[in-house]
């Protein structure tokens, strides 16, 4: 988040995309209200795509995710060891 003379900038940016929100600097307050909120957002959902992926595994046969306690793939029939 940038503040100039002539308004701030708030810039979102994901690993694919990217968003530039300006406003003159009366709404300053709001903006960053509105900067803390989506911060707080992306960290949950961060959080929680970490969460999913350590709760999966890759199937060695055919390469698609599975659920890490699965004992077969659903996808192609690969049988893990017990």
């Amino acid at each position: 988040m940038t503040l100039d003379k002539r308004g701030l900038f708030l810039l979102l940016q994901g690993d694919s995309w990217g968003v530039v929100i300006s406003c003159p600097p009366d709404d300053e307050l709001r903006v960053r209200k509105f900067a803390a909120a989506v911060e707080g957002a992306v960290s949950a959902v961060r959080a929680k795509h970490a969460d999913v992926e350590a709760k999966t595994k890759i199937c060695p046969d055919c390469a698609e995710t599975i659920r890490a306690a699965a004992h077969v793939c659903r996808y192609c029939g690969y049988r893990y060891e017990a």
